[in-house]
């Protein structure tokens, strides 16, 4: 079983009349039936939630931080990696390893899925206009053994109302 840590509000922020780590541990949160590893988190801050992706279960965890309990899951998806909260639309958007990327409604359901074709690592919001951006960030090894590191990115054309899958 995994379990988040959450640190306390204000985290990097310096405080330099305080003597101690700005970090304090204020609670744990279980994350039953989580096997490997975690990937990226992503935050709803006006319902408290905070989605945990996991890479080995295919699985991305909602985490109520109210109630400190998972409060629901999202099942089937390849190896979910990068993730957005879409506030405006109070939707989540979801980078896997097959190269989607999925958008779903604040109850969980899919709204909307894109194939992109290969590797979705990440995902970025466009603070200009909203828009989620997929990206594919890939190190290959190059001649003598030094890594050179690529950044696609693509804009999504998923619209709210629109029917893609």
């Amino acid at each position: 079983m995994a379990a988040l840590l959450i640190g306390l509000p204000g985290c990097g922020v310096a405080w330099p009349d305080h003597s101690g780590s700005p970090l304090v541990l204020e609670r744990k949160i279980a994350l039953p039936d989580t096997k490997g590893r975690i990937d990226h988190l992503a935050i709803d801050l006006a319902d408290r939630r905070l989605f945990v992706a996991e890479v080995a279960n295919g699985t991305v965890d909602i985490v109520d931080l109210g109630a400190s309990k998972v409060a629901g899951r999202i099942t089937g998806l390849s190896e979910p990696q990068g993730m957005a909260w879409l506030p405006d639309r109070r939707e989540l958007v979801v980078a896997c390893g097959d190269g989607s990327v999925r958008f779903y409604a604040a109850d969980r359901h899919e709204l909307a899925r894109i194939d992109l074709g290969d590797d979705a690592d990440n995902i970025r919001i466009d603070r200009r206009n909203g828009h989620a951006l997929g990206l594919d960030v890939s190190a290959e090894r190059t001649a003598g053994n030094r890594r050179k590191w690529s950044n696609r990115q693509r804009p999504l054309a998923y619209r709210p109302g629109s029917a893609l899958h």
